[in-house]
């Protein structure tokens, strides 16, 4: 199933969860400096997020909850935003991402069309919880919020995560 390679980066976890960190910081600066350029109707795809539901559907509960954590803490910290919101949105996404994971088992759920479904509800919670805090703190009109922010954002986010489909999908077929 792995190559020779492959196996030798997933037995030394100290070197697979370092590529892992290097990969959340730069989602952590593509989402800060790239994504704001594409831009359409004021929803932007959320990386970080994205990136933290495939951590969890890859590698497990306590793997994913944790990256979930840190990356949404270096989210909130590059973004300049209310430290832990992001922390919380991501942790309750990937929550109900990790229901899905099944170990031993996770190219089938990262290869099939119920991963973009996976992330497009985790995205939904997300938005949600990331709305409510700063609706509050915002005299933003709710309807206009939730339709250009929270579900522009969730199905923008659901787009980009048929990238990462394909190539699990492509992976699988040539093995």
């Amino acid at each position: 199933m792995y190559s020779l390679k492959e196996l030798q980066i997933r037995n030394n976890k100290y070197l697979l969860y370092s590529i892992y960190f290097g990969f959340g910081i730069l989602f952590g600066l593509m989402q800060i400096s790239f994504i704001p350029l594409m831009v359409i109707n004021d929803s932007i795809p959320n990386l970080v997020m994205l990136y933290a539901i495939w951590l969890v559907l890859r590698e497990g509960r306590i793997i994913g909850y944790l990256s979930a954590f840190i990356l949404g803490m270096i989210y909130d910290i590059l973004t300049l935003q209310v430290v832990g919101v992001s922390s919380l949105s991501f942790l309750f996404a990937v929550l109900f991402a990790g229901i899905f994971y099944r170990k031993d088992k996770e190219f089938l759920i990262l290869s099939s069309y119920r991963f973009i479904l996976i992330v497009f509800i985790a995205a939904l919670i997300s938005n949600l919880i990331q709305n409510i805090f700063y609706l509050k703190l915002s005299d933003i009109d709710f309807w206009t919020t939730f339709i250009f922010k929270w579900l522009g954002n969730t199905v923008y986010t659901a787009v980009v995560a048929t990238i990462p489909f394909f190539i699990s999908f492509r992976n699988q077929i040539s093995k």
